[in-house]
């Protein structure tokens, strides 16, 4: 093989080295753009959707705080109407033993 042969050789090699690397380059860029078009959004849509779910969750703790707290309120006033219960229930029955007291007295 002479000289002359093997550069053109060297050269037709170096040709399709070229052609494979704009290829490459043509793919790589198609790639970028489906990375910037399709799974940037994708992300993005993700993590909007995260925030929206994480201030839904913070409303839903502020109405779980503020029901804790009517809850709160509800249970000692449920607790002081049991308190008058129990002294209307302690009066009735001193009413009830002095009524027969006096029903005894009074035969």
């Amino acid at each position: 093989m002479d000289n002359d042969r093997f550069q053109e050789l060297v050269l037709e090699h170096f040709d399709k080295i070229y052609m494979r690397l704009d290829v490459l380059e043509r793919y790589q860029l198609k790639l970028d753009n489906l990375i910037e078009n399709e799974v940037l959004l994708k992300i993005s849509a993700l993590f909007d959707g995260q925030v929206s779910h994480d201030q839904r969750f913070d409303r839903i703790e502020e109405k779980q705080a503020s029901h804790d707290q009517r809850f709160d309120r509800q249970d000692g006033r449920l607790g002081r109407v049991e308190e008058k219960l129990e002294d209307i229930s302690i009066d009735a029955g001193y009413l009830v033993a002095r009524v027969a007291e006096l029903e005894t007295l009074a035969r």
